[in-house]
């Protein structure tokens, strides 16, 4: 929610003028949201499905009437599902900014140490992997983002994403953005860990362990070391 609504989640620029080693979860901004959506929860406006992919089975159940999910799981959830499924932007706070939605995904990494007949056979792979035809069928077998600006070319031209808006709604959501270091996103050092940290400390605000406050100062507080240990690995 911070980078959609322009607000930076970490010091030095969002870790993109210098490497970030303090988070902003224990700031004004990161309390309203989690503090609003604790007490939606507790009217039972929303309900916790658990984290990543778990809350797609409540919706495809029809126990829940609109669910927030990854792009990822859009061709499964539409497979799926025995109703007509429709997609729209994710909600917007009112009376803050205009920031940007995110782009993640998974990724791959070469490493060092291989021998010059293995690193052949990777940019083959990569040179497989970014062709057209399978950047198109991954993107409709998930709803991932087409990787290439052929493959968006090659989908327009036949008409995907006028038969299919599902499919446009997070490209337009992107495109509605603006660009800045706090809308792009942030960087950090073992972002993962800290993501888990967050994904804590929400849990603890829906289930009443902590109050809103509680639990994102605490967050901030575990997250800043996470950094702290990250800064002085790469520093010395």
């Amino acid at each position: 929610m911070h980078a959609y609504h322009n607000k930076p989640y970490a010091n030095n620029d969002n870790g993109r003028s210098g490497r970030a080693n303090e988070v902003y979860l224990d700031r004004d901004f990161a309390k309203m949201v989690l503090g609003t959506w604790t007490d939606l929860v507790e009217k039972d406006v929303v309900a916790y499905g658990g984290r990543e992919y778990s809350a797609n089975q409540d919706f495809l159940a029809g126990e829940v009437a609109m669910l927030i999910q990854s792009t990822s799981s859009l061709s499964s959830i539409i497979e799926s599902a025995d109703f007509e499924v429709g997609t729209t932007f994710l909600p917007r706070i009112e009376g803050y900014g205009i920031g940007n939605s995110v782009i993640g995904g998974a990724s791959l990494w070469v490493m060092q140490g291989h021998s010059d007949q293995e690193y052949a056979a990777v940019v083959e792979f990569f040179k497989y992997l970014s062709s057209t035809d399978v950047t198109i069928q991954w993107h409709k077998d998930t709803g991932y983002f087409p990787a290439t600006n052929a493959a968006v070319k090659t989908l327009m031209d036949n008409h995907w994403f006028s038969d299919n808006p599902n499919y446009l709604t997070a490209f337009l959501q992107v495109l509605s953005g603006v660009q800045s270091p706090a809308a792009n996103g942030v960087l950090l050092g073992n972002f993962v860990e800290i993501r888990d940290i967050v994904d804590t400390a929400v849990e603890e605000a829906f289930t009443g362990v902590s109050s809103a406050d509680e639990a994102l100062n605490k967050a901030d507080q575990q997250a800043d070391s996470v950094l702290q240990d990250y800064t002085e690995l790469f520093d010395n």
